[in-house]
């Protein structure tokens, strides 16, 4: 619980330098959350039931695998998503991405972790391991955005980020501009790995969209040959099946 000081530091900070809501990007007032609760029950958690490979909603249980996990095979064991990504989240991770709103990490990763924190211990998970971004992108935009939020991750579940090890050593099309077919070809040779640690072994792959699930799928087949032997995947939002 925060102290009389601590929250009047708080709401000082934001008389100067004012927040905005990640959801809807308006100025709010100091709340407990760091999005207003209007917003809040807008967004769209990821129900069950889901796809038992990627985490993305089906329309059916009994169908077990979305229709994208149907066509192709995975290299990770399973994902984790958190919203749907409607419109609303769109925005939002339009403006962290493209609009320097690094600070949306927090509420994104706070989210994550009171609804999935239980599966990080259940499935032993030893580091966040973010996908990268070529070193060009990652200039003109100034930060990976997938690493602000590992890093987030790592605040709140006391799991270390590992950013060294995955690289991405092609500077790729932009995946939201390609067929399914064409992303897979895009990311064939696009990542390579460092050399890991012997004792690394399950690792959280951390990303902002799963869509497709090429980029992810591309980062975990080069980290399995790497010797990583368990391979899960975290992201903040994801489409449906329907």
């Amino acid at each position: 619980m925060k102290t009389i000081p601590t929250l009047l530091k708080d709401h000082l900070l934001d008389l100067v330098f004012p927040r905005t809501c990640p959801i809807c990007g308006k100025i709010v007032l100091y709340l407990s959350s760091l999005a207003c609760p209007t917003c809040y029950h807008k967004v769209q958690f990821v129900q069950k039931p889901t796809c038992v490979q990627c985490g993305k909603a089906i329309a059916f249980e009994r169908q077990a695998l979305c229709f994208s996990c149907q066509k192709q095979q995975h290299y990770y064991e399973k994902g984790i998503s958190l919203l749907i990504y409607t419109e609303m989240m769109k925005n939002s991770i339009a403006r962290f991405k493209y609009q320097g709103k690094q600070e949306y990490a927090r509420w994104y990763a706070e989210e994550w972790i009171k609804h999935y924190f239980h599966l990080l211990l259940q499935y032993g998970i030893q580091a966040f391991l973010p996908v990268p971004l070529h070193p060009h992108k990652y200039k003109i935009r100034g930060f990976n955005q997938s690493e602000s939020i590992s890093h987030e991750l790592s605040m709140l579940s006391k799991i270390p980020t590992y950013s060294q090890f995955l690289f991405r050593k092609q500077n790729t099309t932009p995946q939201k501009n390609l067929n399914p077919s064409q992303r897979k070809e895009n990311l064939a040779e696009a990542f390579s790995v460092a050399k890991l640690p012997s004792s690394l072994h399950t690792i959280a792959l951390v990303d902002d969209i799963y869509t497709t699930g090429s980029t992810v799928n591309a980062c975990s087949l080069v980290l399995k040959k790497a010797g990583i032997q368990n391979i899960y995947v975290i992201s903040i939002c994801i489409g449906q099946d329907y």
